[in-house]
């Protein structure tokens, strides 16, 4: 992120996208720099991907101690405190590269990523919805990615 508001404010680009699950809460923006517009949202769900080979189809059937990847720090803290015992670990890479790794079965027992980046490759893959839209005692409610913004 900081290699492009360096861009922006050297004028070398006019406009950037940020998503804003990847703009630190807690740092303020460069001066000059502001969320100019936001776009209108698509699928907000979240969801939890099992190895094609596996029986498992829900959280509540990992055993404890299963390996879930995901690259949102969101997404980690909600696991952490819906489900303590899973061994939740860094994933990176795009959509089809995190599938290979999950059903080659050999690093992750679960991983969670955005149901609309697999509708966006027209990926039709049975998974565990994680939404907002499930409501207590449903331990699956899960708190969407904020927004994504225009930065100018």
């Amino acid at each position: 992120m900081r290699e492009i508001d360096r861009a922006l404010l050297t004028g070398r680009v006019d406009v950037a996208v940020h998503c804003l699950k990847d703009v630190p809460g807690g740092v303020p923006r460069p001066k000059g720099l502001a969320f100019a517009a936001y776009l209108d949202r698509e699928d907000t769900a979240d969801v939890m991907l099992f190895p094609m080979a596996s029986p498992v189809q829900a959280m509540a059937d990992l055993p404890p101690g299963a390996r879930v990847g995901t690259s949102a720090v969101r997404r980690r803290a909600q696991l952490q405190q819906i489900r303590p015992d899973l061994r939740v670990t860094y994933l990176r890479g795009n959509v089809n590269s995190r599938l290979g790794r999950l059903d080659a079965g050999e690093e992750f027992d679960a991983i969670v990523l955005a149901r609309v980046s697999l509708t966006r490759l027209g990926l039709d893959r049975p998974g565990e919805a994680l939404d907002i839209s499930a409501s207590p005692p449903n331990a699956r409610c899960f708190t969407p990615c904020v927004a994504t913004a225009t930065v100018l």
